[in-house]
């Protein structure tokens, strides 16, 4: 978490020295149930990347267990708000009673196939980015399917380390779905409630410093993801490198 209660009180620059540690140019931060973490005073838009985790309850699915986590990462926080707002099930407090947009809290909702799709699809108006996370270790299904709601989202690959069994099995549903026509991106994340660890990331070559840049690249697809030594290259410029990025992925 960002910070340890619901005080005001900031810690974003706690994970801002973690960051430096680690040689981590940016780290999305996705607390529960809540959008103030992205309003605290020492916030870096240029390195935190905002959004939530809901846990929720797929009614339909075919699944033997239909629960599972996604994360909503948006390029602002007004983008999550937005989201939250037109949600009627979150029941998000914000601008109401009395309540502060930035103070505001939100529930955790159940959702059919086809409310998680109309999910999806305004987050995805937003300038956003919905992943389908740690997927194997919440629903239960041997069917690749009953995990994919829509494509060009993002589906956790690399869990908290990339050498886990956790890991193992979520990369072999990624194949699946690929195998059966589906357009799903292998994300990575490390689901700690604590200071980043580094161990699973994903890289993005950014044209800008800035959330809302770098939450356009997951949108679209342009990063890769997981500590396994791959080389990059932006035209003939190698990783490490210079080049100007103008027309170039």
């Amino acid at each position: 978490y960002i910070f340890k209660d619901n005080a005001t009180k900031a810690y974003a620059s706690e994970w801002l020295a973690a960051m430096d540690e680690l040689e981590l140019d940016f780290q999305a931060l996705v607390n529960h149930k809540q959008v103030y973490h992205m309003y605290v005073e020492d916030w870096d838009n240029t390195r935190l990347i905002g959004g939530s985790e809901p846990a929720t309850t797929i009614t339909d699915s075919k699944a033997t267990d239909k629960s599972m986590h996604y994360n909503m990462i948006v390029p602002n926080p007004q983008a999550l708000i937005n989201v939250l707002k037109a949600t009627p099930k979150f029941n998000y407090t914000g601008g109401k009673n009395g309540i502060a947009e930035e103070k505001g809290t939100f529930q955790y909702a159940n959702f059919t196939i086809g409310e998680m799709q109309t999910l999806i699809q305004k987050i995805k108006d937003e300038g956003g980015f919905w992943v389908h996370v740690h997927p194997k270790q919440y629903m239960k299904s041997d069917d690749p399917l009953d995990y994919w709601f829509a494509d060009y989202t993002g589906l956790e690959v690399f869990y908290v380390d990339p050498d886990m069994d956790d890991s193992k099995e979520n990369y072999k549903l990624w194949t699946d779905l690929l195998a059966l026509g589906k357009r799903v991106w292998a994300t990575a994340g490390y689901d700690q409630h604590n200071l980043p660890t580094g161990k699973t990331i994903n890289v993005i070559y950014s044209e800008k410093k800035d959330a809302a840049t770098y939450v356009s690249h997951l949108a679209e697809g342009d990063f890769v993801c997981g500590n396994v030594g791959i080389r990059m290259a932006i035209g003939d410029a190698t990783m490490g490198g210079h080049t100007d990025f103008a027309g170039k992925r």
